[in-house]
């Protein structure tokens, strides 16, 4: 089972698995502007979607909080590709 939190401090969207981490989005704030900076799942995690859902945490937080998202790695602009129901928040 897989929990996922939002570590505002820091700047980033954690998934965890046993208390694991084993994926993260980092991003930076300007303004009201999200940029996404890198998105990383743990080798052994890949392909479960993990990378998906930390992505669409951080459209929808942006989305909630009035902001604007710069999906600057290649992971997140591949996203925005597959979703176009998140070009609203670009």
């Amino acid at each position: 089972m897989s929990t996922f939190v939002h570590q505002v401090e820091g700047n980033r969207f954690e998934a965890l698995i046993n208390d694991q981490i084993v994926g993260t989005l980092q991003y930076t704030v300007s303004g009201k502007k999200m940029v996404i900076e890198h998105t990383e799942t743990v080798r052994d995690f890949r392909g479960q979607g993990i990378a998906r859902r930390l992505t669409r945490l951080a459209f929808d937080d942006a989305r909630t909080r009035g902001m604007v998202v710069d999906p600057k790695c290649t992971f997140a602009k591949r996203f925005v590709d597959l979703h176009p129901e998140y070009t609203d928040v670009l």
